[in-house]
């Protein structure tokens, strides 16, 4: 497989995740409502030394950073490690470690660890910025 095919798929995968993270964290910032139930979540895991509302506004602000270092494949690692953080408190905080109800966080956990280590290929402001460098 040539590297611009990796880059494709890895420039798709980014865009999806992203995607859905974005959609998530938009719809935690409309709904503050969600504030109790995400920080209820944290501290049901023993994340007890920060306030719920503190606990909403990371974990929507976070989705909405991952979504943009995802989409523009820039800080990539520092994005991933946020979505891995925001989706193990997911599950074992939000759907208690049960697989049927926590699969989606799961498979966002696994696609958050693999562009960690993957990188974010050719198509990214990381890899322009590296080309701009290079001249």
């Amino acid at each position: 497989m040539t590297c611009c095919k990796k880059s494709i798929g890895l420039l798709i995968i980014r865009i999806g995740f992203g995607a859905f993270f974005l959609m998530g964290g938009i719809t935690k910032l409309m709904n503050p409502e969600m504030a109790d139930m995400i920080g209820g979540a944290a501290h049901g895991i023993g994340l007890t030394f920060l306030p719920t509302n503190v606990w909403f506004w990371l974990a929507a602000g976070g989705e909405v950073l991952a979504w943009l270092t995802f989409l523009l494949g820039i800080f990539l690692p520092l994005g991933s490690l946020l979505a891995v953080i925001i989706m193990l408190v997911a599950f074992f905080g939000a759907h208690n470690g049960n697989m049927q109800e926590g699969m989606s966080a799961l498979a966002f956990l696994i696609a958050s660890l693999g562009l960690w280590f993957a990188g974010p290929g050719k198509y990214s402001l990381k890899a322009l910025c590296c080309k701009w460098n290079n001249n």
